[in-house]
Parts: structure tokens; C-alpha cells; sequence
């Protein structure tokens, strides 16, 4: 994936995030927990993982040590992205991931063309920075909407969806159907358990939802 590839992946599912709070903007924000999110809290929370990564990727650049999380942070900073993001508005969150997908466009544009698929980053990972840099853009965004769709039953959105975020996901992650992990949302096992059920029993014939949800099981 080249520079100008990532530039239209970033355009890409910021308009599907954008889209996921359009279909559910007259949802009541009010009605939420952190076991629990509603459109708002959904998007606050990539975004706050947007804003994390692109920052890791500037220090790369700029040859500064960078801090993680550690695992055992993970949790914390998805509560405190929760609590950050509870008392706003859904538009003024949607507002947010319009800058924060900016920002990291200007990140990207500052890594050349051999850099991105260079392995020389400490990124913690031996994969070209193109893909490390693609997991915040791909696979984080579109497995919590494919999740919260199917979480809403809404199986006609998540079937399209999925159809068109698959490219994407393919050429992430090489071929490799186990980047889905939205399985892991699910509040409980019986409801991950309901919801497989139903959509893989609606859709018998569909291919692509046989990949999905054959991963997730």
C-alpha cells in the first residue's frame, strides 16, 4: 500500500464513521456505559486511539522516545477515553474524528515512500510501517462498526459494510481473515452466541459473512 493508497484509506473509513453516526443520530446518549456504548462513545473511542497512534508515529519522525501504554493500561485509558467522552455531543464527536483523521493524514505525509515500507520503526512489530500504520486506520475503525452493527441486529448494514470494508481489510492484514476480532466486544458469550446464529442463519449462502463470522466463532 503507497502513500496515496493509505491518503484514500483515511478518507475511506472516516466516511464510514461518519456514516455510523449519521445512521444513528437520533439515538439517545444519554443511555450509556463503558460495558455498554452507544454511536457516540463508539466513535470517541476510536478516535482516542486515532490520536494515540498518530502521535506514536510523529515520535517515530522525529526520533523521540515515545511512551506506551503497556498492557496493563489498555483498560485504563479506554475507561478514561469513555469518561472524556461521555458528557459531549455526537456531532461534536464525529467533528473530532474529521481532525484527528486530518492530523494523521499530515503525519503520513511526512514519512517518504521508502519509509513507509521500511521495517527500520520501533513499532514493536517486524511489519512495514505502512501496516503498522494502517491498524488504527483499518482494522480498529471497521471491527468496532461491523460489531456494532451486528450488535444492533442491523444485518443488512453490516453485510454492506462489510462487503465494502473487505478490500481494505485484505490488503491490511495479506489475506489474513483473523484481523476480525470483534468477537472479543460482545458483552457476554450467550449474545456474541445469539447474534452469529441468526446472521449466519439469515445469510446461508453469503460467502464473505462465512469468512466474518467463521473467524469469530
Amino acid at each position: 500500500m503507497n502513500k496515496q493508497a493509505l491518503y484514500e484509506t483515511n478518507k475511506y473509513i472516516l466516511d464510514k464513521i461518519i456514516d455510523f453516526g449519521g445512521f444513528y443520530k437520533t439515538e439517545n446518549t444519554d443511555i450509556s456505559s463503558f460495558s455498554d456504548w452507544n454511536a457516540r462513545d463508539v466513535i470517541g473511542h476510536i478516535n482516542a486511539w486515532v490520536d494515540f497512534f498518530n502521535k506514536k508515529l510523529r515520535s517515530f519522525k522525529n526520533d523521540a522516545s515515545f511512551r506506551g501504554l503497556g498492557e496493563n493500561g489498555i483498560e485504563e485509558y479506554n475507561k478514561e477515553s469513555y469518561e472524556k467522552n461521555r458528557n459531549k455531543k455526537l456531532d461534536d464527536v464525529i467533528n473530532e474524528s474529521r481532525m484527528l483523521f486530518g492530523e494523521y493524514k499530515n503525519t503520513l505525509e511526512l514519512f517518504s515512500e521508502d519509509e513507509l515500507f521500511s521495517k527500520k520503526f520501533p513499532t514493536g512489530f517486524d511489519v512495514e510501517l505502512w501496516r503498522y500504520a494502517s491498524k488504527d486506520l483499518v482494522t480498529h475503525p471497521i471491527n468496532h462498526l461491523l460489531y456494532q452493527y451486528l450488535k444492533r441486529r442491523d444485518y443488512e448494514r453490516f453485510l454492506s459494510e462489510a462487503g465494502g470494508m473487505h478490500k481494505y481489510c485484505v490488503e491490511y492484514s495479506d489475506g489474513n481473515e483473523s484481523m476480525y476480532y470483534f468477537q472479543d466486544l460482545f458483552e457476554s458469550e450467550e449474545k456474541k452466541e445469539a447474534a452469529l446464529m441468526e446472521i449466519l442463519e439469515r445469510y446461508k449462502g453469503n460467502d464473505l459473512i462465512k469468512e466474518i463470522i467463521g473467524v469469530a466463532q
